[in-house]
């Protein structure tokens, strides 16, 4: 195990060596850029830790770090054709919102609280035609998101992971681009978005310049893009203003229509056209901490009127890559619970940054956080308990295609290499 002074030792060589390139910002190669996203990940957890400032941004220096400074983005092409350690130390539930420093974002016009909830609830899938789902936060029930299907059995949704990466890169703009793809060639009804969605540091505000560069205009929200985004929040998000996540779905920021965030932890309850339901549990895992947390989780997993559940949250709790398997006492619990009820079948999270299919006690561990934050494909991990049915260190996207009628699960993982090159489309279909 490195000591403290090797540590120490190694993070001033890489950042001494990055200094070198300061200058030269263009010189900075892929490597570099991710050794530094490493390094300030490393920093930033153990400032959070130990209640230190952190510099904002640590690398001013470092491409897509430029807070506020919009970065021009390529147009969108479609791509060519298919051919975990334990969690950084959980942080604290705030009480109060941090006041808004950072640059504004553009503004929609300000409609009533009331057209806003009946804007949610029209939202539009990405495809051709009229749509089959609505969705929108129930009015009555903060933890929860309705999702009614009147003329189908049928719910379709696109999962991202670790994706607000600031950086501006091929494999980044290649998963966009897939993924808007795949929205305007087929029918879905929102994106579920695992976590770590602003990189490095969360957002500051629910007026911070990344929503606008990060999400609104390089994901070409309301235009080429019109699903509803049902986000959770992962540890880069509690390295900001967490709540202020949580607070922009209900602001009038442009794009806040297409953002539903109605708590740190909430279910989405899908109802179709017979009246069968299945509902995804999602929990905030770097705060899931108190037994009143445990408990929600505890009576979502045994819904009795569920077909089945899918649960989710941003940390892994098996995993073949660098974390290995997840050891932290609540994702430990998290993972007792899940594995005791008969009605979760699936857990999805983001975290580790690769695409990943495990299964363990009957159950099956979808993994897509290589939506767009940096990575090292030459990681090596400790190995895991669980079974490995598909695993790459690589870029993507993951899409699920729920039918209840024959109560299967059809997952497709859309993959992709550094350069933003979809390589495959591995499909693992599943009945519960």
């Amino acid at each position: 195990m490195l000591g403290g002074k090797t540590i120490a030792a190694t993070l001033c060589a890489v950042v001494t060596m990055a200094t070198v390139h300061a200058g030269e910002p263009e010189k900075l190669t892929e490597d570099w850029a991710n050794a530094l996203h490493q390094v300030e990940d490393v920093l930033t957890a153990f400032a959070k830790k130990n209640n230190l400032p952190v510099a904002e941004p640590m690398f001013p220096w470092l491409p897509g770090q430029q807070q506020g400074k919009p970065t021009t983005q390529p147009p969108v092409t479609g791509g060519p054709a298919p051919t975990t350690s334990t969690p950084e130390t959980q942080a604290p539930v705030p009480t109060t919102q941090a006041p808004a420093t950072s640059a504004p974002a553009t503004k929609r016009p300000n409609p009533g609280q009331g057209q806003q909830q009946q804007q949610q609830q029209q939202q539009q899938q990405g495809g051709g035609g009229k749509p089959k789902c609505s969705v929108g936060v129930d009015p009555t029930n903060v933890h929860s998101v309705k999702v009614n299907c009147p003329t189908t059995d049928r719910v379709r949704f696109i999962g991202i992971g670790d994706w607000g990466e600031a950086f501006v890169a091929p494999y980044v703009l290649g998963v966009r681009d897939g993924v808007i793809k795949e929205a305007k060639t087929n029918k879905y009804d929102f994106i579920l978005a695992v976590g770590d969605n602003f990189y490095a540091k969360g957002v500051k505000s629910t007026t911070d310049a990344l929503w606008k560069t990060t999400w609104y205009d390089r994901w070409q929200i309301g235009s080429n893009l019109t699903l509803p985004w049902i986000a959770i929040l992962g540890n880069h998000d509690w390295y900001g203003n967490a709540l202020a996540e949580v607070e922009f779905s209900k602001s009038q920021e442009a794009g806040a229509k297409y953002w539903i965030m109605p708590d740190r932890y909430f279910s989405v309850d899908a109802t179709v056209a017979t009246g069968k339901k299945f509902k995804i549990a999602a929990v905030d895992t770097m705060t899931i901490n108190t037994t009143a947390e445990f408990d929600w989780a505890e009576k979502e997993y045994n819904d009795p009127a569920a077909e089945f559940v899918l649960a989710a949250g941003h940390h892994h709790i098996y995993s073949q890559a660098k974390r290995g398997d997840n050891k932290d006492k609540p994702m430990v619990r998290l993972n007792q619970l899940i594995q005791a009820s008969p009605k979760v079948k699936a857990y999805l999270c983001g975290h580790e940054h690769d695409m990943q299919y495990l299964r363990a006690a009957d159950r099956d561990y979808f993994m897509f956080g290589g939506s767009g934050r940096t990575m090292n494909e030459a990681e090596v991990g400790p190995g895991t308990k669980a079974e490995v049915m598909y695993f790459k260190k690589k870029y993507g996207f993951a899409v699920f295609d729920v039918q209840l009628g024959s109560r299967t699960v059809t997952v497709t993982y859309h993959v992709f290499n550094n350069q933003g090159v979809e390589i495959e489309t591995p499909v693992f279909t599943r009945q519960y």
